[in-house]
């Protein structure tokens, strides 16, 4: 008996042919090249919690308490205009506070995910595109005695009974 002879390439039997087997597209003229994608075992890179992957912020007294009762970790930008006033990043059950949120009207875009990627400035996995639906608007007044300004608290957990809604964004259209 011959020895058997291993290949690399699998020989389909035609269709409708009994038994024979068609020709390697390589004996038909076609050039067969596999390459598999080198795959990576799966990372989990995070930030430290309240790190600023973008800090434009001019000042102000202005203070923003971001809570992230959600499964996975987030980043938080505040937005004027087309303009990023400042992005921050949540760990998944943390909060952190933002000081110095200067005067203005404000568009709050948030993503969550797994394994932050520092240059792409974004998730690479498991990742969703948000925005609260009402801006957040800060606010400094003079009074007699003293300065009045803005606190404000948002939560990215979703709960029942809860006071702002938010909407899905495209990930182009989120702020980087």
């Amino acid at each position: 008996m011959p020895p058997h002879r291993a290949s690399n390439w699998a020989r389909p039997t035609a269709p409708g042919a009994s038994g024979k087997r068609a020709p390697p597209l390589t004996g038909l003229g076609y050039p067969v090249r596999l390459k598999l994608p080198r795959t990576e075992k799966p990372k989990h890179r995070r930030l430290g919690n309240g790190a600023f992957v973008k800090d434009a912020r001019s000042g102000g007294l202005g203070r923003l308490t971001v809570r992230n009762g959600t499964d996975s970790d987030a980043v938080v930008s505040l937005t004027r205009g087309k303009k990023t006033a400042f992005t921050v990043y949540i760990r998944k059950g943390a909060s952190t506070t933002v000081r110095r949120v200067g005067d203005g009207s404000y568009t709050v875009y948030f993503t969550s995910g797994s394994d932050w990627n520092s240059a792409k400035r974004s998730f690479t996995r498991d990742c969703a595109f948000e925005k609260f639906d009402d801006t957040a608007d800060f606010r400094t007044v003079q009074v007699s005695g003293g300065t009045q300004y803005t606190v404000l608290t948002f939560s990215l957990a979703k709960t029942i009974g809860g006071n702002a809604t938010t909407s899905e964004v495209p990930e182009s259209e989120f702020p980087s």
